[in-house]
């Protein structure tokens, strides 16, 4: 019954668009599952009628498309199809490869309304090669990208992940800042936020803080150049500083001058109060 019911469909379609010169072919879409805006695209911008548009109901393969089976038979040479994009003609490259090669060997021409008008004045012949090209480039670049992705998945790599800082890169980026460089351009240079060198230079500072034993995980080489009366007063004044300071601004951004002059003013306070 559904077999006698396509045959009966197809015969009907045939019958139908038999005068046609001009051919409008839509197939269902995911936002007009019902090819209204299709149907109303292809009257608007061309001189063919809604009785001159096949329309598929269903989404099938190719070979079983009634509406355009239909269409193939009646194709002849010097006819247009008309489609508003190629995504109507198949579902993948293969597929569309394979509608616009049928059309062409009828001697049709193809016009696709999403393309610009020049390109639908390119011979199918040369339409076919650009296919065919673009979906063995697109083939290619997924099988590059399917190595590179099983080379870097046993080191625990994924795609587009960001570079790894070095300790090293780190400590120079700190020197750098000492120098009087912002810390935003230090961390950009270094492909890290401004929080996000904030926590790995603090990290750095503890772990050489436990390592040489200096005061609060402050830098080694500045706490050298802190006067020995004030060394004793570096843990209040980067305590008085963190309290009062944002999370973005913590003492362990702050370059050198800038902890000398905190530690001197410490220094000051404690020393006017014991007058």
């Amino acid at each position: 019954m559904l077999l006698q019911g396509m045959v009966m469909e197809k015969q009907e379609l045939a019958s139908r668009h038999s005068e046609c010169a001009k051919f409008g072919y839509v197939r269902p879409a995911q936002d007009d599952p019902s090819c209204v805006k299709q149907i109303r695209e292809i009257v608007a911008r061309t001189a063919i009628s809604e009785e001159c548009i096949l329309v598929e109901k269903q989404i099938l393969p190719p070979e079983t498309r009634p509406a355009w089976i239909a269409m193939r038979k009646k194709l002849k040479a010097g006819d247009e199809v008309i489609v508003c994009d190629l995504g109507r003609l198949g579902r993948d490259a293969a597929e569309v490869l394979s509608s616009v090669a049928s059309i062409a060997a009828a001697g049709c021409s193809l016009c696709v309304l999403d393309m610009p008008a020049k390109l639908n004045d390119i011979p199918l012949s040369n339409v076919l090669s650009v296919i065919l090209t673009l979906a063995n480039i697109d083939k290619e670049l997924k099988s590059e990208l399917g190595h590179a992705l099983s080379i870097m998945k046993p080191l625990g790599g994924r795609g587009g992940s960001k570079p790894i800082v070095s300790d090293e890169q780190i400590a120079e980026g700190r020197r750098r800042i000492n120098m009087g460089e912002s810390v935003t351009s230090v961390a950009a240079s270094l492909g890290l936020s401004r929080p996000g060198f904030y926590k790995r230079y603090k990290r750095l500072e503890l772990r050489l803080a436990a390592e040489q034993g200096t005061v609060d995980g402050n830098d080694p080489e500045w706490l050298k150049t802190v006067p020995q009366e004030q060394l004793s007063y570096v843990s209040a004044a980067m305590a008085r500083w963190n309290s009062e300071a944002d999370e973005f601004n913590q003492w362990v951004g702050l370059c050198w001058s800038e902890k000398d002059d905190l530690v001197r003013a410490e220094y000051e306070k404690n020393c006017k109060n014991k007058r």
